[in-house]
């Protein structure tokens, strides 16, 4: 089995300058005697990727995304999950004293380490775990041959 390093989300310097913005807001606000304000910014959701009798498998934590707002596509031996996370609209965002759960369009690709047959992915969903399973590209899985003697 190979294991590929772990690629997070690349560092940028705008997504810091966001967080570090919305860290200082937070921190203030008690002393300004303002309510935490409701973050709608997109959320990344952590993937699992591992090998297990000819398939890979992918388990992707999205809890509170509707199935019908998952979008899973391999390109070019990418793999990419899309979807969208929707505010909790029942709760007005003025009566929130504090929320720190993310919401809003979200997308995570990761390059696959082996060719997967990508017209055969299967995909469920349940308790909020997606789980993608890839089938190994015929060509890549291993194949005995029998030894005759003569």
């Amino acid at each position: 089995m190979a294991i590929t390093r772990w690629r997070g989300l690349e560092w940028s310097p705008f997504r810091e300058l966001v967080r570090l913005q919305e860290e200082m807001d937070r921190s203030l606000d008690p002393l300004l005697g303002r309510r935490s304000r409701v973050s709608e910014s997109s959320f990344v959701p952590p993937i699992d990727l591992y090998q297990e009798e000819g398939h890979l498998r992918a388990k992707v934590d999205l809890p509170g995304v509707k199935p019908k707002d998952i979008t899973v596509t391999v390109v070019e031996n990418v793999l990419t999950v899309r979807g969208t996370r929707e505010f909790d609209r029942t709760v007005k965002q003025e009566d929130y004293e504090y929320s720190e759960r993310s919401f809003g369009e979200f997308e995570r690709s990761i390059e696959l380490p082996i060719t997967v047959a990508s017209g055969e992915i299967d995909a469920t969903y349940s308790d909020g775990v997606l789980d993608i399973s890839l089938p190994v590209h015929e060509e890549i899985k291993p194949k005995q041959v029998e030894v005759k003697v003569k």
